[in-house]
């Protein structure tokens, strides 16, 4: 007997499955992946502004210690407030100066670099008389920071 086409055909036929990703749970990963990504942005944005602000607290803090120093060593220093940043320039000058009779001067590095600055997005430096002291950012007013 010559068996047909139709006979062979006696297991009923199996459904195959397709491997693959539907739509909707491509979907969810996309979701899942944006509120990720917004919770890190939003996290990482506010980290920023105070990496600056310590950045700028951690130079304030360096250049009193140079002040300090370099009243330990010499006299006080006497450069008298002004109201532009001529003063601050003054003492940067002064404690970047290499004294041969005083021990370790410079007192702050001869590379450090500064420039007059009012812009309120950043932390700056004004001269009291006696030490550095910062002006907070979105506070007006006009002190010196780190050159760019």
């Amino acid at each position: 007997m010559n068996p047909s086409r139709s006979s062979l055909n006696i297991l009923p036929s199996l459904r195959t499955r397709q491997s693959g990703v539907t739509l909707s749970e491509l979907l969810i990963t996309i979701a899942i992946i944006g509120i990720l990504a917004g919770i890190a942005i939003s996290n990482f944005n506010s980290v920023i502004p105070s990496a600056r602000h310590e950045t700028a607290f951690d130079l304030m803090n360096f250049l009193n210690r140079g002040v300090q120093h370099y009243n330990q060593v010499n006299s006080e220093i006497n450069i008298a407030t002004a109201s532009d940043t001529s003063d601050e320039f003054a003492v940067l000058t002064l404690l970047k100066t290499r004294d041969q009779a005083a021990p370790g001067s410079p007192y702050i590095p001869s590379e450090f670099t500064a420039i007059s600055s009012s812009d309120t997005e950043v932390v700056r430096m004004y001269w009291t008389g006696r030490y550095f002291k910062a002006i907070p950012e979105g506070t007006t007013g006009t002190g010196i920071a780190p050159a760019p």
